[in-house]
């Protein structure tokens, strides 16, 4: 995949996991719809007055309910998504490259001797 396609795929992943909400929301009414009628079916002796009158029907409600559910919880956000990639790419840079792998061990050093000279003139000031 090209550059230009991963970011046309960036841009889009905001609206995609608004696509998985609404989705959700949508559903989520259905089921409290389908709730309340079942409620009032139980309370008079009404006739059918919600669509979702099958148990197939609120099966595969409640499956795609499910499913949006999780797939909104697991689509990153654009901004989530550029942190995931560009933080692979230097993670993927910092393991390849072994000069950057000897900073954490010479900042190391440069603090310790720095600590120590500024023991040593404070022993000696005393």
């Amino acid at each position: 995949m090209d550059n230009y396609s991963k970011i046309y795929w960036l841009t889009r992943l905001d609206y995609v996991q608004n696509i998985f909400i609404a989705i959700a929301i949508i559903l989520g009414i259905l089921i409290v719809a389908n709730i309340f009628n079942a409620f009032i079916k139980m309370i008079g002796d009404c006739d059918e007055i919600y669509f979702l009158n099958s148990i197939w029907k609120k099966a595969v409600t409640i499956f795609f309910f499910s499913l949006s559910i999780i797939a909104a919880c697991l689509t990153p956000t654009k901004t989530e998504m550029i942190l995931i990639y560009a933080g692979g790419k230097t993670m993927d840079y910092v393991q390849k490259d072994t000069s950057l792998q000897k900073i954490p061990y010479q900042t190391t050093t440069i603090i310790s001797d720095y600590l120590d000279k500024s023991i040593k003139e404070l022993k000696e000031k005393k």
